[in-house]
């Protein structure tokens, strides 16, 4: 039985690794496969509300850089896995992500997905990037073989604050590597409650970004009642306090 590790580096947004905890336990798995999800956690409020197969806490980091480093550092540590894959705490996953991953790294040693789409939440607008020679951190799976080389990569970066570990890994690691056009197959969202991301998807600015007020955009890529589950988040922050997630009575009529 072939074990695949599904890494979370996590840190001070309920809503969001409460959605990832849905995705992580609706994916599909190949047969002769099973699934461990490994959730690090470095933030300031620990995370009680979700049930990681391995959980670790880890002290959080004064730099938001270094904080997402320790945390995937500290992932691709423990996990246990032959497959690793990132699944990152506030992006939408659909139900064969798994598989189709677990595909590309039968002949790689490094896989992801070219295209990125972002979605911002807040302001309700999404764009698509011309990313083809790597993936988005959130899409990047590999195998066990070449954790102990990317090891010191990221102690590096934890170092000098490099806060695009997606960029630092494709672009100087010298492994086999595969990229897959399936872009229906994950969607990054932007603008979650709790602790803002790094990346520029979180402070959408110019023309690049498109407009989605109905969010007629967002039920076309994760279907109607995932969109929805977003919409009742983001309108609920309006009415709770920060790092109060929504849980018990979240989706009342939403259908799984």
């Amino acid at each position: 039985m072939t074990l695949i590790s599904l890494v979370t580096p996590h840190a001070d947004r309920p809503d969001a690794v409460q959605l990832c905890e849905r995705y992580v336990r609706r994916f599909r798995v190949p047969q002769g496969h099973r699934l461990e999800w490994v959730l690090v956690d470095g933030g300031e409020v620990p995370e009680r509300d979700v049930e990681a197969d391995v959980y670790v806490r880890h002290r959080p980091s004064v730099h938001p850089a270094q904080n997402l480093c320790a945390n995937f550092l500290t992932a691709i540590k423990v996990a246990n896995g032959n497959i690793i894959l990132v699944i990152e705490d506030d992006d939408w996953y659909h139900p064969d992500y798994v598989c189709h991953m677990v595909g590309l790294l039968q002949d790689s040693q490094m896989a992801g997905l070219k295209h990125s789409h972002y979605y911002h939440l807040p302001s309700r607008q999404y764009r698509s990037f011309g990313n083809t020679k790597h993936s988005s951190l959130c899409t990047t799976g590999f195998q066990e073989e070449i954790v102990e080389g990317m090891i010191p990569r990221v102690e590096k970066m934890l170092k000098h604050r490099h806060k695009y570990i997606d960029l630092n890994l494709w672009r100087g690691y010298e492994v086999s590597k595969q990229l897959s056009d399936r872009r229906d197959l994950s969607l990054g969202i932007k603008g979650m409650p709790g602790k803002k991301g790094l990346c520029s998807g979180h402070d959408p600015k110019g023309r690049a970004w498109n407009p989605d007020p109905s969010g007629k955009w967002l039920r076309s890529m994760v279907g109607k009642v995932d969109a929805e589950r977003y919409f009742l988040v983001q309108e609920s922050c309006k009415h709770r306090p920060e790092n109060v997630a929504l849980v018990g009575e979240w989706f009342v009529g939403l259908k799984t």
